[in-house]
């Protein structure tokens, strides 16, 4: 659900077609690559934990 919101963010920030200066859009792309990665470092520790669980 909640990553469905930051690639739809993405796809707004990247069209150019959007009216938003050009560093909102920049600073906004900046903030979801963040998101992304600690995303992917969450997840990858839910792995982790998951496997000791059992």
């Amino acid at each position: 659900m909640g990553i469905g919101h930051v690639k739809r963010l993405e796809a707004v920030l990247n069209d150019k077609t959007n009216n938003l200066p050009e560093l909102v859009c920049e600073e906004g792309l900046d903030l979801v690559a963040q998101i992304s990665e600690k995303t992917a470092r969450i997840d990858s520790k839910a792995q982790k934990l998951s496997s000791l669980a059992k």
